[in-house]
């Protein structure tokens, strides 16, 4: 196996800083799950695993309007077709008309299709604090 390119790292941080966040903070659902393998693994905070693009898509249906998102990924190592991330993010998450800032840490296993395109295989995260509203 080869060490990733360049060009490599250039495309996961694009998809994870940039089409990702966009995605997400769009509630654009369906483009999320095109930049996905059919076979997902996401595993969200405070939630159990889920399996595929339909578990996955039901559950970012039910999930608080994100109003701020920022996931700067501070490594990107893999050889071949396959390559791990690690980063932080920062969210502001509209809970019922209040706004939570809340920041926490990810991980993401990512896979290079046929045509080079790379796709989120699993992910795991979690909140740096519990996410609340209130005190």
């Amino acid at each position: 196996m080869t060490s990733l390119t360049p060009k490599d790292h250039e495309a996961v941080r694009q998809l994870a800083e940039k089409q990702w966040t966009e995605a997400v903070l769009a509630r654009d659902w369906g483009k999320v799950l095109e930049m996905c393998t059919d076979d997902v693994v996401y595993m969200p905070a405070d939630h159990p695993v889920l399996h595929g693009q339909a578990a996955l898509r039901a559950w970012f249906d039910l999930f608080p309007r994100l109003e701020k998102f920022d996931q700067p990924l501070e490594t990107i190592e893999g050889q071949g077709n396959l390559a791990m991330s690690r980063g932080s993010f920062a969210v502001v998450v509209d809970i019922k008309g209040t706004k939570v800032e809340n920041t926490g840490k990810v991980l993401c296993g990512l896979q290079k299709d046929e045509s080079g395109r790379w796709l989120v295989k699993a992910v795991c995260w979690n909140w740096d604090r519990p996410l609340s509203v209130g005190a």
